[in-house]
Formats: structure tokens, sequence, C-alpha cells
């Protein structure tokens, strides 16, 4: 089953990925929880697979809509100042579009955010065979 994600919205993706699941190394992690982040994990092509599992062709539709729209200079540009993609901006920088997003006064872009750290949460923190980045077995077995 194949999300259809051009090259540009699977970036966009993978940096959505990366800014909210970080990798944080700590000394008072020694399991490493926080160590694992979204790149490392492989989260972005774990959402992808989710997004390609969505039943209505019309929840993908609107989810490749929507990291179209933030993956693009003209989004950025409008939203920080900045005529980048959203995937070429620091992560301090992602972190504050994002954050634009959540506390919109717009209703859609904060669904629009609440789509996407959610995709993002679940495809990290329900991996086969790890959760939060333990060894501990995972109780949810994805399909496929």
């Amino acid at each position: 089953m194949s999300s259809d994600l051009t090259v540009e919205q699977r970036a966009t993706l993978a940096a959505v990925c990366d800014t909210l699941v970080p990798a944080i190394v700590r000394p008072d992690d020694p399991a490493g929880l926080f160590a694992t982040g979204a790149a490392a994990a492989g989260t972005g092509a774990r959402a992808e697979r989710l997004i390609a599992s969505l039943q209505d062709p019309k929840d993908r539709a609107r989810l490749r809509l929507l990291l179209s729209i933030l993956g693009s200079r003209l989004s950025v540009l409008a939203l920080r100042g900045r005529f980048r993609r959203f995937r070429d901006l620091d992560r301090a920088v992602r972190e504050e579009v994002l954050k634009g997003w959540a506390y919109s006064s717009l209703a859609l872009r904060r669904a629009g955010f609440q789509a996407l750290k959610r995709l993002t949460h679940v495809a990290h923190f329900t991996r086969r065979g790890k959760r939060c980045g333990t060894p501990v077995p995972c109780p949810f077995r994805p399909r496929g």
C-alpha cells in the first residue's frame, strides 16, 4: 500500500517527525528512552505507512496537502519571514513554525498540527518490538 507522498512531502514529514521527537541524550536515562529520536528510529517511514493505511482516500489527500503547505517556501516565508523549505530550517526554527500552527487562531491550522503530532507519536512510540525506545515488547502490532 503506497501513500503516494512526493519527495518533498516525505522530506517534510521526516523533518516534522525529527522536530517533534528529537534525540535527547540524558545522563539520567540509562535505558535510552529519550536518546532514540525519530530520525534514528525511522519514524518518518512508519508515519508514511500509517498514512497509506488510512481507509479514506480523502484523509490521505488531506495529509498530503498539509505536508505540501507546511513544506512550501511560501508558507515558511509567510510564517517566519524566510524563503526556505520547512525541511531546510534548523530545528529551533522548525519548532517555532510548529508552535505557530499549534497555537494559531485558525482552527484548521491547529487541527493540522494535532494531526501531524499524533501521527508522529503513534509512529514513533508503537514501533514493532519496542515501546518508547526501550526493549519492552510493544503491545500493539501494526498490520502488514
